[in-house]
């Protein structure tokens, strides 16, 4: 929502990867496009530290990615590296 506000422009999100690596935790791979064009590569552990969020991806099969919005939080991260 951020970088969208920012360029005025929608945001296309590409998941590259999205794995299950073990009960509450799943790695992930996206590219964000702006206008057609990539301008962010991203990869991340997501942690899922509240049973209901593991019941709404695992049982209600909402995506990973909107559980955040749904639940009308911002995540915390960590930045481990640009470049």
């Amino acid at each position: 929502r951020i970088v969208s506000s920012f360029y005025y422009e929608p945001l296309t999100v590409l998941v590259n990867l999205n794995h299950k690596r073990s009960p509450c935790v799943y790695d992930r791979q996206v590219t964000m496009l702006v206008r057609g064009e990539p301008f962010l590569h991203a990869k991340s552990t997501i942690y899922l530290t509240d049973p209901a969020w593991e019941e709404m991806v695992e049982r209600r099969g909402t995506p990973l990615g909107a559980v955040f919005r749904v639940m009308g939080v911002l995540p915390t991260f960590h930045l481990r590296s640009v470049g």
